[in-house]
């Protein structure tokens, strides 16, 4: 039966990390674990502030706030045999921030869902990257509906708010497949807003990615094979399928182009990406990170109503809030709300 550890109060209730057993075997792996209604803090920035390692399974985190550590989320599948991967992970309107690495690591997960989070505000570490979500490794991932902020100042170097692709150098037991990112917004990032190098199949819709001046809302790139190894096609994004969005910039640094690219709407520059772009001001309500009118769309926006419902019946049937995409879907994480008279 399920084992549920729940706090009287997220806010007074503290618990100085959780962990699965390192080296599990099936009947000792962890699994039917709810962690909710507490604060988890990392352990001095050197290890996980959550740690969910091979072979546990139906794991759900929610309604936590998790504070610093190495991560704030790792989950890691070592040996990387994916019979050995952890799966049916949720992780979902949860406070994560003031990690030193990267705040969400997947080194080797199945079945994994991130929905409704609020990321933000890494630790500034010269020393290391940075990413709201970096995954080396998973299968059927969904990143839903979560909101990315940093600040604007730091000695860390270009992170990405989402990157997902193979290890580096290249391990042929570590592929990303199958993820779906939708109604994500990403307000300021120093770096990529997202990121993909040597991923297979994956939808991005629907996604809002504002990262500051300089850098690009979306990126998929190619790594060289002679320092990375493999082979050129294994660090291609194949199967890719790019709709619906508001990217500030984007930037395709890679040989093999997406198979569908649609309506998306691109704010700077003067280049559009896909059929049926749109180039320009998205003429948001504000873009405040603070305010919770933040990238919504005002009625005169060329995003509303202009996006579409393919491909693969992919396109999220409501918003970042809950709203109803009805008819045409807007472009974007937010749905303009028709105001009620």
């Amino acid at each position: 039966s399920r084992v549920s550890i729940r706090g009287a109060d997220r806010r007074s209730v503290h618990v100085q990390g959780f962990s699965t057993l390192t080296n599990a075997s099936t009947s000792t792996a962890a699994a039917n674990v709810l962690i909710t209604g507490l604060t988890i803090s990392g352990s001095g920035g050197t290890h996980d502030a959550v740690r969910i390692n091979k072979g546990a399974h139906d794991i759900e985190i929610a309604e936590v706030s998790i504070e610093g550590g190495r991560h704030c989320i790792g989950i890691n599948g070592y040996p990387y045999m994916g019979a050995a991967w952890p799966y049916k992970i949720t992780v979902r309107n949860s406070d994560l921030s003031g990690s030193t690495g990267d705040i969400v690591q997947i080194v080797g997960g199945r079945d994994v869902v991130l929905r409704h989070n609020f990321i933000h505000d890494p630790q500034d570490n010269p020393d290391d990257h940075v990413d709201g979500i970096q995954v080396i490794g998973s299968d059927d991932l969904r990143i839903v509906g979560n909101f990315f902020t940093e600040p604007a100042e730091g000695a860390t170097g270009y992170n990405q708010a989402i990157i997902l692709g193979r290890a580096d150098p290249y391990d042929r037991s570590l592929t990303v497949r199958e993820s779906y990112v939708a109604n994500n917004l990403i307000s300021g990032w120093r770096g990529s807003g997202i990121l993909l190098a040597g991923t297979e199949i994956t939808w991005v819709v629907n996604n809002t990615s504002m990262p500051y001046r300089d850098q690009s809302g979306f990126v998929t790139v190619d790594k060289n094979p002679s320092a990375s190894g493999g082979t050129a096609e294994a660090w291609y994004n194949t199967d890719l399928k790019v709709w619906n969005n508001i990217f500030n910039k984007v930037g395709t640094n890679s040989k093999l182009d997406p198979v569908f690219v649609s309506n998306n709407l691109i704010t700077d520059g003067a280049g559009g990406y896909g059929e049926y772009s749109l180039t320009g001001r998205a003429r948001f309500v504000t873009t405040d990170p603070t305010s919770s009118e933040r990238y919504k769309l005002k009625a005169t926006s060329p995003a509303v109503d202009s996006g579409i419902t393919t491909p693969d019946g992919m396109t999220p049937q409501t918003d970042l809030d809950g709203l109803s995409r009805r008819g045409l879907p807007d472009r974007g994480a937010r749905e303009y709300l028709t105001p009620v008279s």
